[in-house]
């Protein structure tokens, strides 16, 4: 096959389970089978199975034999189709771990109004939910596709009744929208990745929509990660040639190689006739959005040793970096709004210089992503902003003002901040004028520079002198110890403060030289030894964000990581220690999820056992009484003494007392009989003894 002028050779195709309707399939064979019709994935090969199938299929891991699991709107409706995904929820999360992609397409529940994701890791689970049935129609945007227009006319009469209800999910980003009449937007396309395993959930019928193109987006994301592209054919080791088991195997030659084929294939292995300069794609940038996406590139090498194979992978620092502030960051969210203005225009800053630095916007952390900062900084806005100042004060409002140009907010209030600024900036201190022309810097806003007059005098604060120099066109070199004269620091500021440092940092590694980090590392570093140093202390969210950002800022220009190698020795696609550690970790969260629910059940149950038995028990209790006074009312009895009959009622009596008392005490009378009966039971044995 030849692709852009370069021949593909599929070596092993990877295998796309797709499950079906029985039914459907048997009365709607295009229609059902239809979205799959077109497609040109050469190294994908679909098997299709019907409802009955899925339990058995589910039953053997499927890492181990397909690259991808597929679930169209006919068979997710289906009842056993759910409960049979809710009960292999633990073989699912496994997948997922090693890779393999799940598709979910769904117009319809078959009747019920809900149906959650619970194979998905705590914290990302999400649910369809049902919406009533509406016309998708309008205009279809998707990522790195042209736009569609959906209409009835040309037969295209698509309609659904679901929606995906993400909450606080994590990890979710939405891949396609509709753009309806009106300007309604509203998602139809949801995307987000667990481990190294990616989940693609539709409500947008694709057999109705005839767009072939979307569902080979779909089908090449599910599978990235079980995919290998061999380029060239010279020197190639006797393992180049392998592939895990469950994945795919492909090689391409020629003098150029399509910049699309390669985003489709996680794993790239470069032989020896292979150029770097001839792969299109192939630099630091698309380099670097490769190893976010947990993708890896081997390439052959010179050493002193020999010929080598060298390889790059592992998850980029800054990611990492931007999870663990998220982890520090979780617990303040709430509060964020009613914080100082300095947290929020730290936090504003850190998501911009996120979006600058990671390529891939589904692998910024959810706090930290533009629209979760912006409803942050909105709330903010909401408590705080009178008469479009806050607090009456210049600094906090051209904090709040910089805070929301960074999010793109422009509303009235942010309008009225920026008047009052003008009418207002005069009669601030030299040092507040000084400050707030920093954060009209940080947000990229040089043309509301001209409402704040510059200083007179030198600032005392840092940010004072800072902006100050930005304002001369020339960073002072960095030297944290130097920033003032050694008298004056020591009369005035004293030591650098962390907060102080991660600013001068931030500052530094945006508008300094990037040739020469040395120094702000060098100066974080010292920071972070004196800090631990002290007994913990809680977080700084203004602190964290700055130095968070400029190490991410800083990270953007490190050298890629290289692992070297031996020829001989195969390498692994997937590193097994992160595939082992995720499916633990997918594992444990099952079992506790599990446990809760058996819990929830055996509390269900005992409920109702005790209800049940609280009846039987009033029961036995009345026709207990019943018998004990048989002596006293039976006709037959009547012609006893008085005295002998009350003998025979007293003796009965404590027998039913007794074992009523015997079978109350047993355990199993204490776990299911309710606590009326088991309070009975105790003042009888009391009254016995």
């Amino acid at each position: 096959m030849v692709i852009g002028g370069a021949a593909l050779e599929v070596l092993r195709r990877g295998k796309v389970a797709v499950i079906e309707s029985a039914s459907e399939t048997a009365h709607y064979p295009m229609l059902n089978r239809g979205a799959f019709l077109g497609i040109n994935l050469p190294w994908l090969e679909l098997e299709y199975f019907d409802e009955s199938e899925l339990d058995t299929l589910l039953a053997d891991p499927l890492e181990h034999r397909y690259a991808a699991l597929v679930l169209t709107s006919g068979a997710i409706a289906l009842p056993g189709v759910r409960a049979t995904l809710d009960h292999r929820t633990a073989e699912l999360a496994q997948a997922l771990a090693h890779g393999v992609g799940i598709v979910i397409t769904a117009t319809t529940l078959g009747g019920v109004e809900r149906f959650d994701l619970t194979f998905l890791p705590e914290g990302s689970q999400v649910s369809l939910v049902d919406t009533g049935m509406r016309e998708m129609t309008g205009t279809l945007v998707t990522d790195s596709l042209v736009d569609d227009v959906i209409s009835p006319e040309d037969g295209r009469h698509a309609c659904s009744g679901l929606t995906l209800a993400a909450g606080q999910a994590f990890g979710w980003t939405h891949s396609a929208t509709l753009r309806r009449a009106g300007g309604q937007e509203e998602p139809v396309i949801w995307r987000a990745q667990f481990g190294l395993g990616r989940v693609m959930v539709s409500v947008l019928p694709f057999e109705w929509i005839r767009r072939h193109e979307m569902v080979e987006q779909a089908l090449t994301r599910a599978t990235r990660n079980r995919g290998l592209l061999i380029i060239g054919e010279q020197d190639a080791p006797p393992w180049y040639f392998d592939a895990a088991a469950g994945q795919f195997l492909a090689r391409i030659t020629g003098p150029d190689t399509p910049g699309g084929l390669l985003a489709s294939f996680s794993h790239l292995r470069l032989c020896t006739d292979a150029d770097w300069s001839a792969i299109d794609g192939i630099d630091r940038s698309a380099l670097l959005a490769r190893l976010e996406n947990s993708g890896t590139v081997e390439f052959p090498a010179d050493s002193p040793a020999g010929a080598i194979y060298a390889r790059m992978d592992g998850v980029p620092r800054y990611l990492t970096r931007l999870r663990q502030a998220q982890d520090q960051l979780i617990d303040r969210v709430s509060d964020l709004p009613s914080s100082p203005t300095f947290h929020l225009l730290a936090l504003a800053l850190l998501s911009r210089a996120c979006h600058q630095v990671v390529r891939g916007r589904l692998y910024v952390p959810d706090l930290l992503r533009q629209d979760a900062v912006s409803s942050v900084v909105l709330s903010a806005m909401s408590r705080r902003v009178r008469g479009g100042s806050v607090d009456g004060l210049l600094l906090p409002t051209a904090n709040l003002l910089a805070a929301c140009s960074l999010c793109d907010i422009d509303d009235s209030a942010a309008v009225t901040m920026s008047a009052w600024i003008a009418m207002h900036a005069h009669e601030a201190t030299d040092d507040q004028r000084a400050q707030s022309r920093w954060a009209l810097w940080a947000a990229g806003r040089q043309n509301l520079l001209g409402m704040i007059p510059e200083p007179q005098i030198e600032p005392d604060s840092l940010l004072g002198r800072l902006a100050c120099q930005l304002d001369d066109g020339q960073l002072d070199s960095f030297a944290p110890d130097a920033v003032t004269p050694e008298e004056d620091r020591r009369n005035r500021l004293g030591p650098l403060s962390d907060l102080d440092c991660a600013i001068l940092a931030y500052t530094h590694a945006r508008w300094g030289d990037p040739t020469d980090p040395h120094p702000i590392w060098d100066a974080l570093a010292s920071t972070r030894q004196r800090r631990t140093d002290r007994t913990a202390a809680p977080v700084n969210v203004e602190a964290l964000c700055y130095r968070t950002a400029a190490q991410i800022l800083l990270d953007a220009h490190t050298p890629l990581t290289i692992h070297q190698g031996d020829t001989p020795a195969p390498v692994e696609p997937v590193p097994r220690a992160a595939t082992e550690l995720l499916t633990r970790q997918a594992t444990a969260e099952v079992s506790a999820r599990r446990e809760r629910e058996a819990q929830e059940a055996l509390t269900t149950m005992t409920r109702a056992t005790r209800t049940m038995a609280g009846f039987l028990g009033a029961l036995a209790v009345v026709l207990g009484l019943a018998v004990s006074t048989l002596p006293l009312w039976l006709p037959q009895a009547q012609h006893l003494d008085l005295e002998v009959r009350l003998t025979l009622t007293a003796g009965l009596l404590v027998a039913v007392s007794t074992a009523l008392t015997v079978t109350v005490a047993t355990d199993t009378g204490q776990l299911i009989a309710p606590g009326w009966l088991r309070a009975l039971g105790k003042g009888v044995r009391q009254l016995r003894q």
